[in-house]
């Protein structure tokens, strides 16, 4: 029975730690309303590149390049009050800061399209 018991706290942890993890870095890397630098948007439809640009251009970003892999789009922002925007009026479902880990938590997927080009898109 305690070798059950040992599996079931193992078993918590091993969840439960990861979970706690992901939940904390997200907690730090959530982008005030009035935050400028680099961000990145996941909006909370399915949209297409050109539809996604337009939201990102209209909120005064600049694209930067798209993360496929979650339907995402790092961006850059000089004007306060952008990431308001984003999430009040052009569908932002999240919109997180650079925390400086990067390409640490990406992993490979931060290395598939190599460096952001500046005033340009990585498609």
């Amino acid at each position: 029975m305690t070798g059950l018991r040992t599996l079931w706290i193992a078993l918590l942890v091993a969840i439960g730690l990861p979970v706690l993890g992901v939940a904390a870095i997200a907690a730090i890397a959530f982008a005030p309303d009035d935050y400028t630098g680099r961000i990145l948007v996941v909006f909370e439809d399915q949209t297409d590149d050109t539809d996604a640009y337009m939201r990102l251009a209209g909120s005064d970003a600049r694209p930067l390049r798209v993360i496929t892999a979650i339907d995402g789009w790092i961006a850059e922002s000089e004007t306060p009050g952008t990431v308001a925007a984003l999430r009040d009026t052009y569908g932002a479902r999240f919109v997180f800061r650079d925390v400086g880990l990067g390409r640490a938590m990406a992993g490979c997927l931060g290395l598939a399209s190599g460096p952001a080009r500046p005033h340009g898109i990585i498609p």
